[in-house]
């Protein structure tokens, strides 16, 4: 009789489910918190990387076509000089952001040269040679996630842009 007293006794039992629930659950909510986090600071650190390259192409840009070599060669080393330094382990390779000079100035490249009027960003050869006053650098880049491996999710996208324009 003790026994099945005992078993239908339900003092205790939300002791019991909470125990067995809220540690799970708060190892769950810190590995999302920690690649999240990991995330955020990966994209703090691109972002910098980016200014840094942007700042340094600008300030090296003429108003002709003699020093866009040098502003474009000037923003990848920047770019090289801030590098992501959060993946796990940590990677030199994987830590680069490497720009691609975009020697041909594609709009979609990597570094691009052209005209800010304050409202917007015309690329080169839109923008006549003369107004040429600004350079874009963006990148994306793929960062590795640690506790979300589990959930299937082994990298999350990143990717960022910045302006600098010369006066």
């Amino acid at each position: 009789m003790d026994l099945r007293r005992w078993l239908w006794n339900e003092k205790g039992n939300v002791l019991l489910f909470t125990t067995v629930l809220v540690v799970p659950l708060m190892i769950i909510f810190g590995g999302l918190a920690l690649d999240l986090a990991h995330l955020g600071t990966a994209d703090n650190e691109l972002q910098r990387s980016l200014d840094a390259a942007a700042l340094a192409g600008a300030g090296k840009l003429g108003f002709d076509s003699s020093v866009w070599s040098a502003a474009r060669t000037s923003a990848q080393s920047y770019a090289l000089l801030n590098p992501i330094r959060t993946p796990i382990p940590y990677n030199p390779s994987l830590a680069s952001v490497n720009l691609g000079l975009n020697t041909g100035n594609a709009a979609n490249g990597d570094i691009v040269l052209g005209h800010w009027d304050g409202a917007g960003f015309t690329p080169y050869p839109a923008a006549a040679e003369n107004t040429v006053n600004a350079v874009l650098c963006r990148y994306q880049t793929a960062v590795p996630m640690t506790f979300l491996r589990l959930l299937g999710f082994t990298t999350l996208p990143l990717s960022g842009e910045a302006i600098a324009w010369a006066t």
